[in-house]
This record gives C-alpha cells, sequence and structure tokens, in this order.
C-alpha cells in the first residue's frame, strides 16, 4: 500500500490553475504527466488524481485541469518512482541476534535505448575527450 513519489511538491491550486509552489524545483519547459493529491480546507476532503498534465513555461507550472474545481485546494504532486532502482552495496554484516544488515548507497538513474544509466557514474566513452 506504500506510494512513494519522485519530483514531488508542495502548494496551492490558483483560480487559473497556476501551481503556487514556494519549495517547486525547477522545471522544465514542456508538459509532464504528474499524480495530485488535493486537499481542501473547507470541508476537509481528499482527492487524488493521477496522470494530470503540467505545462512549464518560463519556470511558471500550470495545470489547466485543475482551476474549474480545484482553486484554492492545496495539493501534494509528483511522479510514481519508476520499478528499477540502483544501489551501490557499502557493508554487509551480522548483527548480535544473527541478523544479515547491509548498507547501501541509492544510485539516481535514468533509461535510455532500453539500457538502465546512472546520473552519477555514467562513464560511457562519448562523455570524455581522449587526446
Amino acid at each position: 500500500g506504500l506510494k512513494t513519489w519522485d519530483s514531488y511538491s508542495s502548494g496551492i491550486v490558483s483560480e487559473d490553475g497556476t501551481l503556487n509552489a514556494p519549495l517547486l524545483t525547477q522545471q522544465k519547459n514542456g508538459t509532464q504527466a504528474f499524480n495530485f493529491l488535493l486537499y481542501n480546507r473547507a470541508d476537509g476532503n481528499t482527492v487524488s488524481l493521477a496522470n494530470v498534465s503540467v505545462t512549464t513555461t518560463s519556470g511558471i507550472s500550470k495545470a489547466s485541469s485543475l482551476a474549474s474545481n480545484y482553486a484554492g485546494y492545496m495539493f501534494v504532486m509528483g511522479q510514481q518512482k519508476p520499478n528499477k532502482r540502483v544501489y551501490r552495496v557499502t557493508e554487509v554484516a551480522i548483527e548480535e541476534e544473527g541478523e544479515v544488515s547491509v548498507k547501501a548507497i541509492e544510485y539516481p538513474c535514468f533509461e535510455e535505448s532500453g539500457k538502465t544509466r546512472a546520473y552519477i557514474a555514467d562513464f560511457r566513452s562519448s562523455k570524455f575527450n581522449v587526446s
């Protein structure tokens, strides 16, 4: 039942659908789909919406489809995390009770041409100039 999101932010939906989110990370210009959890402060009701189109132009994000029904609602928006995750194991130990503990660091990745690439350590030869 646990759902986790990437690229999440929170704020309030303005009357024209502009997303007033002070901590919203700078989004690329264009349109992306986000999942929304909306909260109406007046009556305490919550609404969950999936795949809402958010258009960003010059750093201003707008979800026009939310303007008519959800103006003034508080929101949390994000994108569902991909199923694949890449980790680097840093430590494996046996605890006093005989349980194995594993410590690892998550490597953020992206898909490209059907392959998983790490943002942190992308060592493809095309990324380097060799002289």
